[in-house]
């Protein structure tokens, strides 16, 4: 009895605090996937609010309700700043209100600097049951999440490849400039060919037809090697002859459901691969890629061309390789991930 007597607090004691520390875990996990998504909401509208005219409060908005929504209404807090593409904070806690967003997003804008995305960090303190006994009457939990928006490299590989920057080669539909964005007038091009006797080639051979043969494509990353079939994605791809017919082609455009415009691009049409130049012929030949477009693609893979594709424009996509680097211009691509 009194060896029981002696251990009973103790016992007691790691039993609450195992109990209450259990549910501040749970409570911190909760708690990350609010900010998780708080960021991500927060930064979606960051980009309305810079490409589509959006009004700055929509920001606060939308972390508001990502974190109401995760954390279920319970009693909490957070604070909020906005990012520029290096994680590095621009303003203040502009989360205190609607009003205090649209100042410190002002704020930022008089300066010159270009918000990027938004860093949350939510917090909550809670009651404990048993722990409480032995003196720890609260727990705390806090956690951080920050996303921004960066341009878009890539990720698996389009059907097809376009050669589509006229400044770098003459033989290009008027899609894309160097720089990546896309040309004035470059979402009224409608039934480019994708797949068939290609109208322009970029300066391959007369055999490519607009297949895309490589995997995955990264824009910008350098290619190691020689020659197409590289074994990491890299701006360079494979193009194919493009002869015959392919089910799975045909199986992705028929699939592919039409983007809502301007987009979030999420599974809908298709993103093809802009070409600026290309080299050799036959089952050798090289396409160098320096950026994406979003096509509706039409076409049932027969006849000359087998498809043809529709430019929808720039915006959001979905999930995808991002960049490093600011993003200048809403004409380009975009996607936004968390960063921390």
């Amino acid at each position: 009895m009194l060896m029981v007597a002696l251990l009973l607090l103790p016992i007691l004691a790691i039993t609450s605090l195992a109990i209450d520390l259990g549910q501040q875990y749970a409570q911190r996990r909760q708690m990350q996937n609010g900010a998780d998504s708080a960021a991500m909401a927060g930064t979606r509208a960051v980009d309305q609010v810079r490409f589509s005219s959006a009004a700055p409060a929509s920001i606060y908005d939308a972390i508001q309700t990502s974190v109401t929504n995760h954390l279920q209404g319970q009693v909490g807090s957070f604070q909020c700043w906005l990012i520029n593409d290096n994680q590095t904070r621009l303003s203040g806690d502009v989360c205190g209100s609607a009003s205090a967003m649209t100042s410190g997003w002002a704020s930022v804008i008089s300066t010159g600097l270009a918000v990027a995305g938004v860093e949350v960090a939510p917090q909550q303190t809670r009651k404990t049951f048993f722990a409480s006994a032995i003196g720890f009457t609260t727990t705390s939990a806090k956690t951080a999440a920050a996303a921004t928006i960066q341009t878009y490299l890539g990720g698996q590989g389009s059907p097809f490849i376009v050669c589509g920057v006229p400044a770098v080669n003459n033989d290009a539909y008027p899609i894309m400039g160097p720089d990546g964005t896309l040309l004035p007038g470059a979402t009224s091009i409608n039934n480019v060919p994708l797949q068939g006797a290609q109208q322009h080639t970029c300066g391959a051979g007369a055999a490519f037809k607009g297949k895309n043969d490589s995997n995955q494509i990264l824009v910008g990353v350098p290619c190691t090697g020689s020659g197409p079939n590289y074994d990491a994605p890299c701006d360079h791809a494979q193009g194919d002859h493009g002869n015959g017919f392919s089910q799975n082609i045909r199986d992705t455009v028929a699939g592919a459901v039409p983007c809502a415009t301007p987009g979030v691009y999420t599974n809908c049409d298709i993103l093809v691969p802009v070409a600026d130049s290309g080299t050799g012929n036959g089952n050798s030949i090289d396409m160098h890629i320096i950026g994406w477009v979003v096509m509706h693609v039409t076409g049932t893979g027969h006849g000359n061309p087998k498809y043809y594709g529709s430019v929808v424009g720039p915006g959001v996509v979905s999930g995808g390789q991002g960049g490093t680097g600011g993003v200048i211009t809403g004409q380009t691509l975009r996607v936004i991930k968390l960063v921390s």
